[in-house]
Protein backbone atom coordinates (compact mmCIF):
# COMPACT_ATOMS: atom_id res chain seq x y z
CA UNK A 1 0.00 0.00 0.00
CA UNK A 2 1.05 3.43 -0.49
CA UNK A 3 0.64 6.75 1.06
CA UNK A 4 1.33 10.04 -0.44
CA UNK A 5 4.03 11.96 1.19
CA UNK A 6 3.84 16.21 0.85
CA UNK A 7 5.41 16.66 -2.55
CA UNK A 8 2.49 14.11 -3.70
CA UNK A 9 4.52 10.93 -4.37
CA UNK A 10 3.75 8.20 -3.32
CA UNK A 11 5.35 6.20 -0.41
CA UNK A 12 5.36 2.56 0.71
CA UNK A 13 3.71 1.97 4.21
CA UNK A 14 5.54 -0.73 6.11
CA UNK A 15 4.48 -1.21 9.79
CA UNK A 16 5.11 -4.17 12.00
CA UNK A 17 4.52 -4.78 15.51
CA UNK A 18 6.09 -7.94 17.39
CA UNK A 19 5.61 -6.80 21.16
CA UNK A 20 3.72 -8.71 23.50
CA UNK A 21 0.93 -6.08 24.94
CA UNK A 22 -1.50 -6.19 27.32
CA UNK A 23 -4.28 -7.21 24.51
CA UNK A 24 -2.41 -10.17 23.17
CA UNK A 25 -1.51 -11.28 26.93
CA UNK A 26 -5.33 -11.17 28.13
CA UNK A 27 -6.16 -12.89 24.84
CA UNK A 28 -3.56 -16.10 25.87
CA UNK A 29 -5.09 -16.22 29.26
CA UNK A 30 -8.40 -16.30 27.71
CA UNK A 31 -7.62 -18.76 25.92
CA UNK A 32 -5.52 -21.11 28.72
CA UNK A 33 -7.92 -20.53 31.31
CA UNK A 34 -11.45 -21.04 30.83
CA UNK A 35 -13.91 -23.73 31.10
CA UNK A 36 -17.49 -23.89 29.68
CA UNK A 37 -18.90 -21.16 32.23
CA UNK A 38 -16.29 -18.42 31.54
CA UNK A 39 -13.22 -17.12 32.18
CA UNK A 40 -11.02 -18.79 35.05
CA UNK A 41 -8.56 -16.07 36.22
CA UNK A 42 -5.50 -17.64 37.47
CA UNK A 43 -5.09 -15.28 41.32
CA UNK A 44 -1.64 -13.76 40.52
CA UNK A 45 -3.28 -11.75 37.64
CA UNK A 46 -7.09 -11.29 38.15
CA UNK A 47 -8.45 -7.83 38.01
CA UNK A 48 -10.61 -8.90 41.29
CA UNK A 49 -9.70 -11.82 43.69
CA UNK A 50 -13.30 -11.84 45.34
CA UNK A 51 -16.60 -11.47 43.55
CA UNK A 52 -18.68 -10.26 46.96
CA UNK A 53 -22.74 -11.31 46.64
CA UNK A 54 -24.82 -9.44 48.84
CA UNK A 55 -28.18 -11.35 48.24
CA UNK A 56 -32.00 -10.08 49.88
CA UNK A 57 -34.28 -7.65 50.66
CA UNK A 58 -32.58 -6.50 53.81
CA UNK A 59 -30.32 -3.35 54.45
CA UNK A 60 -28.30 -5.23 57.10
CA UNK A 61 -26.85 -7.47 54.61
CA UNK A 62 -25.49 -4.62 52.17
CA UNK A 63 -24.23 -3.06 54.93
CA UNK A 64 -22.45 -5.63 56.13
CA UNK A 65 -21.48 -7.54 52.62
CA UNK A 66 -19.31 -3.16 52.09
CA UNK A 67 -17.95 -3.73 55.55
CA UNK A 68 -16.30 -7.23 54.68
CA UNK A 69 -15.47 -5.94 50.98
CA UNK A 70 -13.71 -2.92 53.02
CA UNK A 71 -12.13 -5.41 55.23
CA UNK A 72 -10.34 -7.60 52.44
CA UNK A 73 -9.30 -4.50 50.93
CA UNK A 74 -7.32 -3.59 53.89
CA UNK A 75 -5.99 -7.17 54.06
CA UNK A 76 -4.75 -6.57 49.99
CA UNK A 77 -7.65 -8.41 48.27
CA UNK A 78 -9.00 -7.12 45.13
CA UNK A 79 -12.83 -7.11 45.76
CA UNK A 80 -15.44 -6.81 42.84
CA UNK A 81 -18.64 -6.24 45.54
CA UNK A 82 -22.44 -6.95 43.37
CA UNK A 83 -24.77 -4.77 45.30
CA UNK A 84 -27.16 -5.07 42.58
CA UNK A 85 -30.85 -4.88 44.11
CA UNK A 86 -32.69 -5.17 40.90
CA UNK A 87 -36.31 -7.16 41.12
CA UNK A 88 -34.79 -9.46 37.68
CA UNK A 89 -31.27 -9.50 38.97
CA UNK A 90 -31.58 -12.57 41.55
CA UNK A 91 -28.73 -15.02 43.08
CA UNK A 92 -28.90 -17.19 39.88
CA UNK A 93 -27.61 -14.04 37.54
CA UNK A 94 -25.53 -12.81 40.29
CA UNK A 95 -23.82 -16.20 40.21
CA UNK A 96 -23.50 -16.64 36.66
CA UNK A 97 -22.07 -13.48 36.24
CA UNK A 98 -19.41 -14.87 38.41
CA UNK A 99 -18.66 -17.84 36.36
CA UNK A 100 -18.43 -15.50 33.07
CA UNK A 101 -16.26 -13.40 34.89
CA UNK A 102 -13.91 -15.73 36.39
CA UNK A 103 -12.72 -13.75 39.45
CA UNK A 104 -11.03 -16.91 41.65
CA UNK A 105 -13.81 -17.14 44.69
CA UNK A 106 -16.94 -16.25 45.15
CA UNK A 107 -18.54 -15.14 48.65
CA UNK A 108 -22.22 -14.56 49.20
CA UNK A 109 -24.22 -12.98 52.07
CA UNK A 110 -27.95 -13.43 52.50
CA UNK A 111 -30.41 -13.33 55.34
CA UNK A 112 -29.41 -17.06 55.85
CA UNK A 113 -25.91 -17.13 56.27
CA UNK A 114 -26.15 -13.96 58.64
CA UNK A 115 -28.76 -15.71 60.47
CA UNK A 116 -25.90 -18.70 60.61
CA UNK A 117 -22.81 -16.04 61.18
CA UNK A 118 -21.29 -17.33 57.88
CA UNK A 119 -20.35 -16.62 54.44
CA UNK A 120 -20.58 -19.12 51.89
CA UNK A 121 -17.22 -19.29 50.01
CA UNK A 122 -16.91 -20.80 46.47
CA UNK A 123 -13.63 -21.91 44.54
CA UNK A 124 -14.32 -20.95 41.25
CA UNK A 125 -11.61 -23.46 39.54
CA UNK A 126 -13.04 -26.48 41.98
CA UNK A 127 -16.63 -25.30 42.28
CA UNK A 128 -16.56 -25.89 45.92
CA UNK A 129 -18.21 -24.58 48.40
CA UNK A 130 -17.27 -23.96 52.27
CA UNK A 131 -19.14 -21.64 55.20
CA UNK A 132 -16.97 -19.75 56.52
CA UNK A 133 -17.41 -17.65 60.27
CA UNK A 134 -17.80 -13.93 59.59
CA UNK A 135 -14.91 -13.37 61.87
CA UNK A 136 -12.78 -15.66 59.94
CA UNK A 137 -13.01 -14.57 56.60
CA UNK A 138 -10.64 -12.31 56.11
CA UNK A 139 -7.84 -14.97 57.08
CA UNK A 140 -9.32 -17.58 55.13
CA UNK A 141 -9.25 -15.75 52.30
CA UNK A 142 -5.73 -14.60 52.74
CA UNK A 143 -4.83 -17.96 53.26
CA UNK A 144 -6.41 -18.88 49.89
CA UNK A 145 -5.13 -16.36 47.77
CA UNK A 146 -1.59 -17.48 48.74
CA UNK A 147 -1.45 -20.62 48.42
Amino acid sequence: MKAIDENGRGQLVVMGCYGIGISRTMGAVAEVFHDEKGLLWPKAIAPFHIYLAAIGKDDKIYAEAEQLAKDLEKSGAEVFYDDRRDKKIGPGQKFADHELMGMPARIVMSERTMDEGVVEFVDRATGEMQKIKREDVTSFVMRFLSA
